[in-house]
């Protein structure tokens, strides 16, 4: 395999990862949060800690996004937006997983961070979908020739 094609299949690798996380974590939530429920809840949540950085350093070895940048440098405002988000996204994950470790039991019975996760999921959902709209955009753009 090729070192590209090697990198394209590790990407697609720890992408996969992350969407297997967020279908377990998604199942755990639907039901009652028990102290162990809890305890598999933190390591999803740490298996996710530990995938996104992952992740987006594969996706930003020649900077986050650069293959859009290099044929329209002028959406650079967008990609960093995007960018901080991301990084808004997993300092969120990271403050639950805090809470998460603290270990209360009632944390679980208000639900607050099961709302907390919920909320998270979707900002991660949304992250994701920004991103590959920007990246078809800009194909199609290209490919329309109106940049």
């Amino acid at each position: 395999m090729q070192p590209q094609a090697a990198d394209s299949a590790r990407l697609q690798r720890c992408t996969e990862l992350e969407y297997l996380l967020l279908g377990d974590l998604r199942e755990m939530l639907e039901e009652p949060i028990t102290p162990q429920g809890a305890k598999w809840i933190l390591a999803v949540v740490e298996a996710l800690l530990d995938a996104l950085p992952r992740e987006h350093r594969m996706k930003s070895v020649d900077g986050y996004l650069s293959e859009v940048l290099q044929e329209f440098p002028n959406w650079n405002r967008r990609v960093r937006q995007l960018e901080s988000q991301y990084f808004e996204m997993y300092d969120k994950l990271a403050e639950l997983r805090d809470e998460l470790e603290d270990g209360r039991t009632e944390l679980f019975t208000t639900q607050s961070v099961v709302v907390g996760l919920t909320e998270w999921m979707q900002l991660f959902t949304n992250l994701q979908r920004h991103e590959s709209d920007l990246l078809l955009e800009a194909v199609n753009t290209e490919i329309g020739g109106s940049g």
